[in-house]
């Protein structure tokens, strides 16, 4: 805003809240199998989100991306995860679009969804 001030004289247009900064996403990892299905690893991303910010530790949920359906490759069932920098990116992009290339679903964390990325591990 200061370059704005003193190259134009005023403010043109504020920064704009991120959505990571807006819903309280301060950790997060990555959970996922290392066989690969159509190009992609198996597993979703882990995210830390405080309900607050007196919130003193959050709640964990889980993040997973599919491809959207209308790609005629889809593996139906198939979700996966980014690292952090592209999780980021794909995080900003799809909470603010309509429309994406992909899905993003997020769920709190549930023992269940631990259970099932244990049962697709190759044994």
């Amino acid at each position: 805003m200061d370059f704005q001030k003193q190259h134009y004289g005023m403010i043109f247009q504020n920064r704009e809240t991120e959505q990571i900064e807006s819903d309280n996403i301060i950790l997060l990892g990555k959970a996922e199998l290392n066989k690969l299905i159509n190009n992609r690893k198996f597993g979703f991303n882990l995210v830390l989100k405080k309900d607050s910010e007196q919130d003193l530790y959050g709640e964990w949920w889980i993040c997973k991306f599919t491809d959207a359906p209308f790609f005629s490759n889809v593996v139906s069932g198939l979700y996966y995860a980014f690292d952090p920098n592209t999780f980021f990116t794909e995080y900003e992009f799809g909470r603010k679009r309509v429309t994406h290339s992909r899905n993003m679903e997020f769920m709190r964390l549930d023992d269940n969804e631990i259970i099932d990325l244990i049962e697709k591990m190759p044994g």
